[in-house]
């Protein structure tokens, strides 16, 4: 089996800064505005993925969106902005679902350590919703 390594991403920073503006330039997701715990990866100037969190899931932190550009995917910025969010959770667990289809995100959480919590039926018509969850880790 040839496994593919991920390549060493190009240094970008995590910010707080509210980025939807900059995407709803792209066209790419409308317009509208997110939450202010929106948590955008910016490489060159230019936001390549943002995150959303927020602790609407029984009072515990959960990933509402995680977003990554698909021309900067499979360079480590999913996995920095998740460990970011562990790094400013907080509440003593992080949250975050993905579709069953969605075989990378699942990847990406059991890598990272989140245990598989559950499953929700009837979001979307024949693609369950998995449920992760992780303590992150306090210093």
């Amino acid at each position: 089996m040839n496994r593919r390594r991920h390549a060493t991403p190009t240094p970008f920073a995590v910010s707080t800064r509210p980025c939807w503006a900059t995407w709803a330039e792209t066209g790419s997701f409308g317009s509208g505005s997110l939450p202010e715990r929106c948590y955008a990866a910016r490489q060159d100037g230019e936001v390549v993925g943002f995150a959303v969190m927020d602790q609407s899931f029984f009072r515990q932190s959960f990933v509402e969106l995680i977003v990554v550009h698909p021309r900067h995917q499979r360079k480590g910025i999913g996995e920095a902005l998740l460990l970011h969010l562990e790094a400013v959770c907080p509440t003593e667990k992080l949250f975050v679902s993905t579709n069953l289809s969605n075989k990378q995100m699942q990847r990406l959480c059991r890598r990272l350590g989140y245990m598989p919590s559950g499953m929700i039926d009837n979001l979307d018509p024949g693609d369950p919703e998995v449920i992760y969850c992780k303590k992150p880790q306090r210093s």
